[in-house]
Parts: C-alpha cells; structure tokens; sequence
C-alpha cells in the first residue's frame, strides 16, 4: 500500500509479506514474514527524511541464541542536490543487530558512478539476482545521461542490451561466487562502479566486497557445503571497450577476486582476463569470438585450477 500523487509533502506506505517454504532435507517449514510501514517527510524538493518501522518473524533459525525475529526499524534521509545526483541513506536495527545502507548515483554525459551498500538476510535459491549496481544499471544510468531528453526508456534499454551483448557481459556483476543451498545468511554487500562511453570507447571499473554469514543455526550439507557457508569476498574489474569500425568492436575483461572460507580457514586468489572481438553481421545477428584465461590459487591442496578458453558464437536478436 502506497500513498498516492496527492502526498507531496508526507508520503507513505506499508508493506506485508509471507513466505512459507518447505525443503526435503529438513524437517521443519521455513517462515519468513514481515510487516513494515515506511514514511518521508520532503521538507524541500530536494532533501526528505525517510524512517520504517515494522516486526518480522522467521523461523529459519534453529540452534541459534538470538531467534530470527523481533522489532525492526530505521531512519535516513533522501537527497538529489541535482537531477543527475541521488543520494540515499539509512541506519537502524533490527533482530540481528545494527543495520545501515547507501546508494548513491552520479551521472554526466560521458561518464557515471554509482555506490551500493546493503544488509539483508538472504539464502541462494536465485543466485543471479544480485540486486541494484550491477552491469545492467550502471550502463543504462550511462546511457540515459548520454541520450536527449525525452528519448524513450525504451530505445535506452534496447541500445544498452545490444552493448552487453556485443561484449558477452553478464547482466549482474560477475563478482560473486555462489552455490545453491536451503540455509540463510546475513549477507553484506558493498559494490562500486564507474563507467565511461564515447564515440569509439566504453570503460567499465567496479570494485566488489562482500561478506556472508550464516543465520541457520542447522548444520544441513555441511558435509559438502557447511566450510564455504561463512565467506569474505572483495574483488575488483576493470572492462575496456573499443570500436573499430560501426560494426566491431574489440575488448579486453580483467577480474581480481579474493575469497576467504573463513570456517575453514581456505583463502583463493582468483585472476580472470578475457580478450574477444564482436561483429554485427547483420541489424540483429551478433558474432563473438572470445579468449579467457581463468586461473585460481589457492592455500589448501586441490582447489587450484587453471581454465583456457577458446569460445566462438552467434547472438540473434528479436
């Protein structure tokens, strides 16, 4: 429930959910509800005060001191100093204890920048949902600063898919390393990203950090997974760009990523370069051929491994 257009000074809303989950390797049903109300008070068009306030129950947590549930609240404040600059943020707690979040976005015509930083609780069931500041925002808030005004969402969404797809990026940040499991995690992340687009180049700069802890008191496959449950990840990538003709394009991908299983003490380096060159043969079909080199080390015996890749492929598009 939203407030509606006639709410300009005073906005609010409230929001209830429940979802009720059950696994076939534990005995009990997993619950995870919540009720929040949220407010902001605009005092200029520019500046509001935003707060939520709520109760949650989950039942995910067997074994532990501190059950999942109890008051949440927070309080913050939105700023856009500028149409092209947003800054929002937050601090409070909730049955895990303190919490706090930012975002932050900045655009010009060549070139934006956007700053995320978030604590949720969280378990793997969709791993490719990594949530705002991935490739797909950032180069679209680069576009829209690029395009006239008026231009249509649309055509913007459209013109940032063909770029992603002429460089075989993946549409979320290519940072995380996840596996799927029925356990839930306080999970959190911080991400970075500047980006860059002229004529000829596009260069995209992100750095990564993120921890997980694990929330679920019960040790479920930890015969195979419980060692990488509580994890550090912190990484950084620099992606280059170049067109060399209207229909080519040459770049170059490098990642560098630290991870540290912490309940087992295995601490990997991960080093990631990828070289391909695409060409539009025709308005909707795309060719890539792509080089990587994937190499990680590692302080345990039996997790290093080194991949060479030659991939050659055709993208159509509808």
């Amino acid at each position: 429930i939203l407030s509606g257009s006639d709410f300009q000074v005073f906005q609010w809303g409230f929001n209830y959910a429940r979802q009720d989950i059950d696994f076939d390797l534990r005995p009990d049903t997993v619950k995870i509800e919540s009720e929040v109300a949220n407010v902001r008070y605009n005092i200029t068009r520019r500046f509001g005060i935003t707060g939520t306030g709520g109760y949650e129950n989950n039942t995910f947590g067997g074994g532990l001191q501190t059950k999942p549930k109890g008051a949440r609240w927070s309080a913050g404040f939105i700023w856009v100093p500028t149409p092209r600059t947003s800054i929002e943020a937050s601090a409070g707690q909730r049955f895990f204890g303190d919490t706090y979040f930012l975002n932050a976005s900045h655009r010009m015509r060549l070139f934006a920048m956007a700053s995320r930083y978030e604590e949720n609780i969280r378990s793997q069931f969709n791993i490719l949902n990594v949530g705002p500041g991935n490739t797909l925002a950032v180069l679209t808030t680069l576009f829209t600063a690029q395009a006239p005004p008026g231009t249509d969402p649309a055509e913007i969404a459209q013109l940032v898919q063909i770029l992603i797809s002429e460089l075989g990026l993946p549409f979320n940040s290519a940072f995380a390393q996840d596996f799927l499991t029925n356990r839930f995690f306080l999970q959190k992340r911080f991400e970075s990203s500047i980006a860059m687009n002229t004529a000829k180049n596009t260069v995209l700069f992100r750095i990564f950090h993120r921890t997980r802890k694990p929330l679920d008191g019960r040790p479920l496959l930890d015969v195979v997974l419980g060692g990488l449950s509580h994890l550090k990840q912190e990484g950084v990538g620099v992606l280059l760009s170049h067109r060399i003709t209207n229909r080519t394009r040459l770049n170059a991908n490098f990642l560098y990523r630290r991870q540290h299983f912490r309940s087992i003490n295995r601490r990997d380096k991960i080093k990631l370069i990828s070289f391909s060159v695409s060409r539009e043969i025709t308005e909707n079909i795309i060719g890539l051929l792509r080089y990587r080199r994937n190499d990680r080390t590692s302080n345990q015996i039996g997790n290093q491994y080194v991949e060479n890749r030659f991939t050659a492929s055709l993208g159509m598009r509808f």
